[in-house]
């Protein structure tokens, strides 16, 4: 494979990423401030990836954490075919 070569995720690899981001947010509970903006990320990445949304101006503008954001993108550039969903497994919770 040429590492310029992009791989489009399948159907199920999608919905194994949101079941990833879900087991995420049930890690963070209720009430984190240290882990908020991984909640705000993985919540948006959830909504990026049930609509496949695949622009960078489906992001919505009421993130308010860089981390945040960075992941919502990350969520983006998966559907594209430009990073692994191995990416998600490996967020950090504190």
């Amino acid at each position: 494979m040429n590492s310029l070569e992009q791989i489009i995720p399948s159907e199920r690899e999608v919905a194994e990423i949101i079941a990833v981001l879900h087991s995420k947010i049930d890690l963070i509970g209720i009430c984190s401030c240290e882990n908020f903006a991984m909640l705000e990320g993985c919540q948006e990445a959830i909504k990026i990836l049930c609509g496949k949304k695949t622009s960078y101006n489906d992001i919505s503008d009421d993130l308010i954490t860089d981390n945040g954001w960075i992941i919502a993108v990350l969520a983006v550039d998966y559907l594209n075919g430009i990073c692994d969903g191995k990416i998600f497994k490996d967020l950090p919770i504190r």
